[in-house]
């Protein structure tokens, strides 16, 4: 069984506009520029930069925002394998 405690956010630092420094449990540290995203359905408020800067920790250490919206874990953590999952490069 995979080790699910390594993916939980200790801490996250604001880097630039939609740039978000990201520190894990196991001392992994990954940078995510949010603005390349196409955010659609519930997470569209999340282009706002306003609501974007108030994203907090959950109790289960990930991004959460004020009206619910977050991201799997798993998918922070292994970015560079889950972004196509969110940025549309066709464009």
């Amino acid at each position: 069984m995979e080790d699910f405690t390594k993916i939980v956010i200790e801490e996250f630092k604001f880097k630039a506009d939609f740039l978000l420094e990201l520190h894990f449990r196991d001392g992994k540290i990954q940078t995510i520029d949010f603005s390349k995203i196409n955010y659609r359905g519930w997470m569209k408020e999340l282009e706002e930069l306003e609501y974007f800067n108030k994203v907090a920790l959950n109790e289960c250490g990930n991004l959460a925002w004020p009206n619910g919206q977050d991201f799997m874990p798993e998918y922070l953590y292994d970015w560079d394998k889950f972004k196509h999952l969110f940025i549309d490069n066709s464009v």
